[in-house]
């Protein structure tokens, strides 16, 4: 019995201790991670770190796909602790273009949603990879990379094709106001109808010509008698 203690207790204490025995990674199916996520946002990374103890990225956000975001960058970043480093397995590139899946915190921060598959790589407005992808165990259900893929690239497409829609409504909204509007267009006459006033002018013109001189004449003749 003492000997159990003796050399159980040891056991206890270094399992207590260990980093793979507290962590726990939340995770979800991709169906979970879209529908849970109160903020889902596309943008270009502009700044990225990704070194032994400290692990941060800095978004520029280009398109809000959920929910809604005031500023114009957000960034992320993750302090190596007992348990490692916690908080998104790995950081995009600088440069490449990403689809974030994020829920706010407490606070005013935001997170990702589960601690993998949360950001996607973009290429041509489609996700092509998942940063620090995995595949997923949950409940007897299990989910690849891929599964994930292709249910990012239907979200997106279809809320690119509702952003397209409302573009479209907007637009059509705009052009029927616009038909109401009566057309404004210079004033002008027709050239026959000018050239036709213009002779009429010229052959009473030359008739009162004519008379002014006959009668001119005549007066003349009548001052010679």
């Amino acid at each position: 019995m003492k000997l159990s203690v003796v050399f159980g207790l040891p056991i206890l204490i270094f399992l207590s201790c260990c980093p793979f025995a507290s962590a726990r990674l939340l995770v979800g199916s991709p169906e979970q991670v879209i529908a849970n996520s109160t903020l889902i946002l596309t943008g270009k990374v502009t700044e990225s770190k990704d070194l032994e103890d400290e692990r941060s990225f800095t978004v520029f956000v280009d398109r809000i796909l959920k929910g809604t975001y005031p500023g114009e960058q957000i960034s992320f970043s993750a302090q190596r602790t007992p348990r490692g480093l916690m908080g998104f397995p790995a950081s995009p590139e600088a440069g490449s273009e990403v689809l974030l899946f994020l829920r706010k915190d407490d606070g005013t921060n935001y997170r990702f949603t589960y601690d993998l598959n949360c950001i996607a790589i973009l290429e041509d407005q489609k996700a092509t990879a998942l940063c620090g992808g995995s595949n997923v165990s949950l409940n007897n259900n299990r989910w690849t990379v891929d599964d994930y893929r292709q249910a990012y690239n239907d979200f997106l497409g279809a809320g690119f094709a509702r952003t397209q829609t409302q573009s479209a409504s907007l637009g059509g909204k705009a052009g029927a106001a616009g038909s109401a509007a009566p057309e404004s267009r210079p004033l002008f006459f027709p050239l026959g109808l000018l050239g036709t006033v213009l002779g009429i002018v010229l052959v009473f013109g030359l008739a009162g010509f004519v008379l002014y001189q006959q009668n001119k004449i005549r007066k003349d003749d009548e001052g010679d008698d």
